[in-house]
């Protein structure tokens, strides 16, 4: 097995895992050994024995039986596995006397795995056509899975629209899920919110448990697409320092307001374009580059701290990550000093990841700490899967897995939380500009169902890919380096809006592009 393979099972201990073919064992441990091999001299691939726990008088469906006497080779105790077997993966543990993986898994029985419920449930739902996230989440509230049904509707309900009436049904279950599970003010927080949220639209009626509209189920399950003409939304004006101006920005990110936060690089400074502005306002540097509390020396990302109502920027050639407060240059907090930042992104839990593009890792940062906590790469310069090659934009889900454009790379890689390696989610093959390459990726977004938004900086467009992929696809650009309104010239940043529309840095054309959701 491939170390990717191995390290992809290790990730999941606890969860299922479905065989897509027949799967041929013996219950004879000494017979599996000799069909294993001799130690491997592949540099990426492990000798891997797997151990199932498979009990006949459970499984009463029977999806294995000895086939021993019906085989050309009795001896080798076969027994076989039925396609679509689902067994659930214990754990994995290294075996040095015979210098094996050992990976423990049991077969499920009919009744027995979690999602039999979820899945015939789907079935019936889909039949309906009503199948989408609030079914799903009320379902594993009901089967008491009450974190992954906080998710869940969690997910739909930021997906609304400020004054869509399923707010208040999501309100009560999202409620009712925190009550049975024991956490009684948030019920009541929920409560609140229902109850501000009907003051606040007095004329929203509620939906009903299962029917939602139209709208919510497409964006489940069709792609986001993008006008190809973009607005200008800020710059655009050439290079200059003016206020409608710009000078190689590049990171970016919005606030609830679809104001533009932009890095201005050459100009050192922080600038802020209010929506449907012509001209943007300095909210940080833009007093030459220095260390001074009004100073910066080439800022590279900016990320907004809704909890704090405050800003952060990587003001990269000074080692530092600066926090500001209320556009106020003098009311500043300086975070994390001797840093060689470029990257920044915020957890929903208020924690901040720093990428260090020198010493080629990503830390994660809380109030107080003086070091940080290492959770990607640290492993020296290189592209093995436990490695980054100047890492600098990243992007944090909500189940905490970071992704991160690993620049010299030609990649985008994804770590899980507390994952030891990463996996490649785009790019990784070269630095063309095939479907399948990258050349020097910088920003990177991930929508709501999961797929990845790249700026592919050398190829002058941006790249969706989904996790597994072996191809990505273009969204924006493609069309050659250029300064049209459907071209671009080395996008940078990323971001979305609170209706996901991209908004793009366009690096050597001085402005950021918005490209409206179809």
């Amino acid at each position: 097995m491939s170390n990717d393979e191995l390290n992809s099972l290790k990730q999941n201990i606890g969860q299922f895992i479905s065989v897509n073919s027949f799967f041929s064992t013996s219950d004879e441990r000494s017979t599996a050994l000799f069909l294993l091999g001799d130690i491997t001299t592949k540099i990426d691939s492990e000798r891997v024995l797997f151990e199932i726990d498979a009990d006949p008088k459970i499984v009463t469906t029977k999806p294995f039986a000895d086939i021993s006497q019906h085989s050309y080779f009795p001896v080798e105790s076969e027994v076989l596995f039925m396609i679509g077997s689902i067994f659930r993966l214990n754990n994995i543990n290294r075996d040095d006397k015979d210098q094996i993986w050992i990976i423990k898994m049991t077969l499920c029985n009919d009744d027995e795995h979690d999602l039999k419920q979820v899945l015939m449930y789907m079935k019936q739902q889909i039949e309906s056509d009503e199948i989408n996230l609030r079914t799903l989440g009320n379902m594993l509230c009901e089967m008491s899975k009450f974190d992954l049904a906080e998710k869940y509707l969690t997910r739909l309900l930021n997906q609304l629209p400020s004054n869509d009436p399923l707010h208040i049904s999501l309100y009560e279950d999202l409620a009712k899920v925190a009550s049975r599970s024991g956490e009684l003010n948030m019920s009541v927080e929920w409560r609140k919110k229902l109850l501000r949220f009907k003051e606040e639209n007095p004329l929203a009626t509620n939906v009903s448990v299962i029917k939602t509209n139209d709208s919510i189920e497409q964006i489940q399950t069709k792609k986001n697409k993008y006008q190809q003409f973009a607005t200008t939304v800020a710059g655009g004006n050439r290079q200059g320092d003016e206020l409608n101006q710009l000078s190689s920005p590049w990171g970016i990110c919005i606030d609830n307001n679809k104001s533009v936060y932009i890095v201005d690089w050459e100009n050192d400074r922080i600038v802020k374009w209010p929506l449907n502005s012509n001209t943007g306002q300095i909210i940080a540097g833009g007093n030459g580059n220095g260390k001074q509390n009004n100073q910066l020396n080439c800022p590279t990302d900016v990320i907004f701290d809704k909890e704090n109502n405050s800003f952060i920027v990587a003001d990269c050639w000074n080692n530092r990550v600066i926090r500001y407060f209320d556009n106020n240059q003098t009311n500043q907090q300086i975070i994390i000093s001797n840093i060689d930042c470029w990257g920044l992104t915020i957890d929903r839990n208020g924690l901040i990841y720093v990428s260090d593009y020198v010493k080629n890792e990503v830390r994660r940062w809380k109030e107080g700490d003086e070091e940080g906590e290492l959770v990607a790469g640290g492993n020296g310069l290189g592209n093995h899967l436990n490695q980054l090659y100047h890492p600098t934009y990243m992007f944090i889900d909500e189940d905490y897995s970071l992704y991160i454009s690993d620049e010299l790379n030609n990649r985008v890689m994804k770590w899980k939380k507390d994952a030891k390696k990463g996996i490649i989610v785009a790019g990784g093959n070269g630095h063309e500009n095939g479907l399948n390459q990258l050349f020097k990726p910088r920003g990177v977004v991930v929508d709501h169902v999961g797929q990845i938004y790249v700026a592919d900086f050398n190829n002058h467009r941006v790249m969706r890919w989904c996790e597994g992929d072996e191809e990505g696809e273009i969204v924006i650009g493609g069309t050659g380096e250029g300064h049209q309104s459907n071209q671009l010239n080395c996008p940078a940043g990323l971001s979305f809006d609170d209706e996901e529309n991209l908004y793009v840095v366009d690096q050597n054309n001085h402005r950021i592009q918005k490209y409206e959701k179809m």
